[in-house]
């Protein structure tokens, strides 16, 4: 992404982006796809909204909840992933229907994707015995206070 490249040529190394895409029948106007850019500059983290019709303009976040929450839980969010939708009967379930949000970090030269499905936090008719080790996760709870606090700046 260049605006990823215009950043680190300005000496920015706390970078974010936010993937969010949901898969359906229907798709709007503008596609199932949105990105949030976030970047930590001075102290105050600045976020942009970006979609196939158009690039919103940027916002500050003045909690800058979502740098904050990463480093007080780094170590841990390195090291979590989501089990598998999975029932007493040690079956799997399926489902045609589901958003995902991709959570990638840049910080200096390193790089950390994570993937959070929102199936997998379901606990589904067929009792998904994961449901309840998927949502403690702290990168599903930073997902889903970044998804309000995104919310709450871009609509």
């Amino acid at each position: 992404m260049e605006k990823i490249a215009t950043l680190k040529s300005s000496k920015i190394d706390t970078i974010g982006i936010i993937e969010r895409k949901c898969e359906s029948m229907i798709s709007p106007k503008c596609g199932n796809v949105n990105f949030y850019l976030l970047w930590k500059n001075k102290g105050r983290t600045f976020i942009q909204k970006i979609n196939k019709c158009e690039t919103e303009s940027i916002k500050i976040d003045s909690t800058n909840y979502f740098f904050t929450f990463y480093y007080e839980n780094k170590q841990k969010i390195e090291q979590e992933e989501l089990k598998m939708y999975k029932t007493e009967d040690s079956g799997f379930s399926m489902t045609d229907h589901y958003c995902e949000s991709i959570i990638t970090f840049f910080e200096n030269d390193n790089k950390l994707n994570k993937t959070i499905n929102s199936y997998l936090l379901e606990i589904g008719e067929e009792k998904n015995i994961n449901f309840k080790f998927n949502n403690n996760l702290k990168i599903v709870e930073l997902d889903k206070n970044t998804r309000k606090l995104l919310k709450r700046l871009f609509n």
